[in-house]
């Protein structure tokens, strides 16, 4: 698993030794981040679930200000933190050790405001409404963010929350990426 462009461009990546941690591939991540184009300069991301961290480290390689990684299994942080170390960029980066959704109150208790949220959940998980909806509800999201979500092939999104707009979905093999544009209104 290697960054895909910016100052770090062809930086390997630390990778999971066993197979509970899914990292997106080079080939959707690419595809994920030739879509946002410029978006992801100077922007505030949050990436959920966030396994070996590759999605918010390509941000912080092509320009994110701040990236907070956010996921519940130790593995998975012990990666993010070495990945971030291992390209020194540590400090643009928060890391929670957390349920997704637990991590809402805090993030919005300290008035953490988001411009990009990569969200790859487990594909067996079926919250994903919820998820969005406490996403807009809490607070993070600044007009206009992207949201990125990552899930099954199989998975349609068919009734969207309403502060979202769907304005993109692609199929990569056995994976569908989503991109919501974040209409509500900036807290």
């Amino acid at each position: 698993m290697r960054i895909i462009s910016g100052k770090h461009r062809g930086r390997r990546l630390k990778t999971p030794k066993n197979a509970k941690i899914r990292p997106t591939s080079d080939r959707v991540r690419e595809a994920i981040f030739n879509i946002l184009g410029e978006k992801i300069c100077s922007s505030r991301v949050l990436d959920l679930f966030c396994g070996t961290g590759a999605l918010g480290i390509e941000a912080l390689s092509r320009g994110a200000s701040h990236v907070v990684f956010v996921d519940k299994d130790r593995a998975s942080i012990e990666l993010v933190e070495a990945n971030l170390e291992l390209i020194g960029e540590s400090e643009k980066a928060l890391i929670f050790k957390s349920d997704v959704l637990k991590v809402f109150s805090r993030l919005a208790a300290e008035k953490m405001l988001f411009d990009v949220v990569f969200v790859d959940p487990p594909y067996k998980e079926q919250f994903h409404k919820a998820l969005l909806k406490e996403l807009a509800s809490g607070g993070l999201l600044a007009k206009g963010a992207v949201v990125v979500y990552e899930t099954s092939h199989k998975y349609e999104f068919t009734e969207p929350d309403p502060l979202y707009v769907m304005i993109k979905s692609k199929k990569y093999g056995d994976t569908r990426v989503f991109f919501f544009l974040y209409q509500g209104e900036e807290v």
